[in-house]
């Protein structure tokens, strides 16, 4: 009895129409699943007291000659590298920390646009 009203319905010599159809609905289903859900960037933004410590350990605002980002990497150019504590940092946190020349490059897990603009806002206040 059930078969009989679903062959009503759904005609099943058309097997390969219906199954084009629930792939299609799938397919464009998941799409606007990824489209429209909000984006996450899993990092957590940087406290105020992590930007301070940072500076601080990088030798402080007046060592610090440039602030910038390489792709995942922070890259600061200092006046000095003795003035930098480098073991303070990889204690708060930053990994990969790599010395080259005036250059201090490491990674942090929270988004470092923050500590970037911190340092880029005060070089621009002391130059003027």
């Amino acid at each position: 009895m059930l078969f009989g009203r679903l062959a009503a319905v759904f005609p099943f010599d058309q097997w390969w129409l219906w199954t084009a159809a629930a792939c299609f609905s799938l397919a464009v289903g998941t799409a606007v699943f990824l489209l429209v859900r909000p984006k996450k960037t899993g990092l957590r933004p940087i406290e105020d007291g992590m930007v301070q410590t940072m500076i601080r350990h990088l030798g402080g605002i007046g060592n610090l000659i440039e602030a910038a980002k390489d792709g995942a990497r922070l890259r600061f150019t200092v006046q000095s590298v003795d003035a930098c504590d480098l073991n303070a940092l990889r204690d708060d946190g930053a990994m990969g920390v790599f010395v080259s020349g005036n250059n201090v490059k490491f990674m942090i897990t929270s988004d470092a646009d923050r500590l970037v603009e911190t340092i880029r806002s005060a070089k621009r206040g002391d130059s003027q």
